[in-house]
């Protein structure tokens, strides 16, 4: 059946956008060259634990052909107890009884160590008989400043620290990957910051990258039952590996959404029931660029019918500096120095090319919405910027166009994590983050 591109799936606004990014296209296409999408299953590693770079050869290293063509091999070892020996924290106290397990544990993406936090569900809840489902939280935007002292969002009333506690009293197993160059354990870092500074802005590419840590931590799921746990949780975790889900947020969804669609590549031993995915910034490369420059910086964008009339609370009219042209230069420029600094196939991109937009096609998972064949949901707000409501109505459409299972869930008057805001929020609207992870909970059952 023919992809349908998102694009084309727009209302009329939608419509008005997509003839917009025809004009950037020609800009920003350039940055997408790639080789052929092929490649072996056993394909080198985009990084190694004696790299300092995130140099890589090609984009086509990228492409969710090339992906789908990897194995994705990996294990866990353990290397940290959260909280004191009994496993009690500010965390814990905070979020209350019953009290479960919390552990970090390290394992290799791209021959890159990096961490994940393991939350095991209370002694009191008897584990069902082929073992414990498993869900995999992909978070959202940390940011290059931040990423070395991540936390894993273990601290009391922390930003995920609501669903994380829910999923894991509710009886699953929740690995959080933290994602190359985020977090550090025992005093060492976790490998790759070199990734975070170098893609995660402007570029669009990062979460390409965080895609890939993913799908070696799903790989990974079968190795928890081999780990020795400390005193505190002395019996073996036995894991039901036909129940594997996965939920994502904001930048997390996007790279969720890539790793939904390598993840059903009959050469993984291990692949994912069923996705919740919240306010995904999910769109192509080229998509984001052309849209979210614009209007991170002109007021214009606000009042043309291509783009959003929604912006983000703490936002100032300040920051609204140049034109809707503006917006998609500054954006353009910054892709193709990061491109072409980084991509050695690409160190003459040219910006006045348009030749290389099917290989940009070739990375972007919305484009190949055949793969995703296992039911996922979107939540989302109506008025939330980061993840227009455009955006993943036609995620849904496209993923039903190939026979898919996909649901929209909308939360009006919610922010970017689904939750009111004072003074922005309609005086009517009602928080959605309870009802969402309601309802992730039913769809995962």
């Amino acid at each position: 059946m023919t992809n349908i591109p998102l694009c084309c799936a727009f209302t009329a606004a939608g419509r008005r956008a997509a003839q917009l990014i025809v004009r950037p296209l020609v800009l920003l296409v350039a940055l997408c060259g790639m080789a052929s999408a092929g490649s072996s299953r056993d394909a080198p590693a985009l990084g190694s634990t004696t790299s300092a770079t995130a140099k890589i050869d090609s984009l086509s290293r990228l492409s969710i052909a090339s992906l789908r063509q990897r194995s994705f091999e990996a294990q866990f070892t353990l290397q940290s107890t959260l909280g004191d020996a009994s496993g009690q924290s500010d965390y814990s106290r905070f979020y209350g009884p019953p009290y479960y397990s919390s552990f970090i544990a390290s394992y290799l993406s791209d021959g890159l160590r990096m961490y994940a936090r393991i939350d095991v569900p209370p002694d009191k809840i008897v584990p069902p008989s082929l073992g414990f489902p498993v869900i995999i939280f992909a978070h959202g935007w940390v940011g290059q400043a931040a990423a070395p002292r991540f936390d894993f969002d273990y601290a009391a009333s922390s930003y995920y620290g609501d669903l994380i506690d829910r999923y894991v009293k509710a009886g699953y197993v929740v690995v959080t990957p933290a994602y190359r160059g985020h977090g550090r354990v025992n005093g060492i870092p976790s490998q790759g910051i070199e990734f975070v500074r170098t893609y995660d802005d402007g570029s669009y590419l990062a979460p390409q990258f965080y895609a890939i840590d993913i799908l070696y931590a799903l790989q990974a799921i079968g190795s928890l039952e081999n780990i020795k746990w400390p005193a505190s949780r002395s019996e073996k975790l036995l894991i039901d590996r036909t129940r594997i889900y996965l939920t994502g947020h904001s930048q997390g969804g996007d790279a969720a959404y890539t790793a939904l669609a390598v993840s059903t590549s009959p050469l993984l031993h291990e692949h994912f029931k069923a996705a919740s995915i919240w306010a995904g910034c999910i769109a192509g490369r080229i998509e984001q660029g052309s849209f979210y420059g614009p209007m991170e910086t002109s007021e214009a964008a606000l009042h043309d019918p291509a783009y959003f009339p929604y912006m983000p609370a703490e936002w100032k009219k300040s920051q609204y500096t140049g034109t809707i042209q503006d917006g998609i230069d500054g954006r353009r420029d910054q892709m193709y120095r990061t491109v072409r600094n980084n991509v050695a196939d690409q160190a003459h991109a040219d910006s006045a090319s348009n030749s290389l937009m099917h290989t940009m096609r070739e990375i972007d998972a919305v484009a190949f919405p055949q793969f995703i064949t296992l039911t996922v949901d979107f939540h989302y707000s109506d008025r939330d910027y980061y993840s227009t409501p455009q955006w993943n109505a036609a995620l849904v459409r496209n993923i039903r166009s190939t026979g898919g299972r996909a649901h929209a869930y909308v939360y009006p008057g919610n922010g970017h994590d689904l939750r009111l805001i004072a003074g922005w929020s309609p005086k009517d609207a009602t928080a959605g983050r309870e009802t969402a992870i309601a309802r992730t909970l039913e769809l995962f059952k």
